[in-house]
């Protein structure tokens, strides 16, 4: 859903004289919209492309007009439409492949697309209802879509030399460290000359022991749960892309929890290496793969509140497709790991002026630099 995928039929362009072209200009306009704001994927295959048998058919027209105005609004349109369909994400593939992918849809003469559909796709937010609240819907209907866009983009770089490439995932969720940190006790630390008391960080049991023994703290193994059952969904779905475009990093960033603030250094390490081992287990030390955690203080950024409402899931350094989710990471119900949370609210986000874009951009940036 947060692309539509579509092609148009292969015989559409056999007898021109029957084009609608009301609908076909309506049809054009309708992909313009969706690629301004990214969300259209040409599906072509290799009995079937769509911009190639357009400019075939318009030179064709171009020896034949010889005044007839009719023909020459023909391939007006013709010229037009190849200008248009050009211009979104592409996935020219082999039959085999192109059948795979699952299309919303197939341009004939006189279908359009629905305007509620389009809308939808348009806003790009998104409920758990979107998908009758089934996980396995969520996976394809939402993150598969994401994976042919990934590889329209890896298919991209190949064409034109380019390295645009999506390889890297950045996840943003401000309070996932706060809410999976066992604490016990309190603590006083002094910070910035001002002493303040804290709860303490209990670091003497892995995180998997929570999740099999819920007496040390109810709701702590409810939060570990939620967090473990929506990485692993991120997870299990990135390992199964194809290698040839399979991302290779995948960050998450936190904020700095309570529980740690004027910790010492030795402590913050292990709670990160905590994290890490609960959160990427047998990837920690895969030849290929590059997974990390890591905590970020919200003392790093110049920007007041940068924190604030970080719940965002990015891909590619140069923010190719990002999206928010309102509670992160916690996408899937803690109860029936079938199900999506109810209360799950996401939102494509593409403007790129946004502050959070804006805020996300300059972070990566500065890391890829570093």
């Amino acid at each position: 859903m947060p692309f539509i995928t579509y092609n148009v039929e292969k015989n559409l362009f056999d007898n021109l004289k029957k084009l609608n072209l009301v609908k076909f200009y309506k049809f054009i306009n309708d992909i313009e919209d969706l690629n301004i704001s990214n969300k259209a994927i040409l599906v072509e295959s290799e009995k079937n492309r769509t911009l190639k048998n357009l400019s075939i058919k318009s030179k064709e027209l171009g020896n034949k007009i010889m005044g007839s105005v009719k023909l020459t609004g023909i391939k007006i349109a013709l010229d037009e439409a190849y200008k248009v369909l050009g211009k979104s994400n592409l996935c020219e593939l082999s039959d085999q492949r192109t059948n795979k992918i699952k299309l919303d849809f197939v341009k004939n003469l006189d279908n359009e697309i629905d305007r509620k559909f389009k809308k939808k796709y348009i806003k790009g937010q998104f409920v758990p209802k979107d998908f009758d609240f089934e996980i396995e819907k969520f996976k394809e209907n939402f993150l598969e879509r994401i994976k042919y866009f990934i590889l329209s983009k890896s298919l991209e770089a190949e064409r034109n030399k380019t390295k645009n490439k999506i390889n890297k995932i950045y996840i943003f969720h401000k309070e996932l460290a706060k809410m999976a940190l066992p604490v016990h006790g309190k603590r006083t630390a002094e910070i910035k000359n001002r002493k303040k008391t804290y709860d303490k960080a209990y670091l003497e049991r892995d995180f998997e022991e929570y999740l099999k023994d819920e007496s040390f703290n109810f709701n702590l193994t409810k939060n570990i749960k939620k967090i473990k059952y929506g990485i692993d969904l991120i997870l299990n779905w990135w390992l199964k892309m194809p290698n040839s475009i399979m991302p290779t990093e995948l960050n998450i960033f936190s904020d700095l929890p309570p529980g740690l603030e004027g910790e010492n250094k030795s402590n913050i390490i292990k709670a990160r290496e905590m994290f890490n081992k609960f959160l990427f287990k047998h990837l920690l030390d895969h030849p290929k793969l590059k997974t990390n955690f890591e905590f970020v203080h919200r003392d790093t950024f110049d920007v007041y509140e940068w924190w604030t409402h970080k719940r965002h899931f990015v891909f590619g350094s140069e923010l190719q497709f990002v999206f928010s989710s309102q509670f992160g990471v916690e996408l899937v119900s803690e109860k029936l790991v079938e199900k999506l949370r109810p209360v799950t609210v996401i939102n494509v986000e593409d403007d790129k002026e946004d502050r959070h874009m804006l805020h996300l951009k300059s972070f990566i940036q500065k890391r890829t630099i570093s």
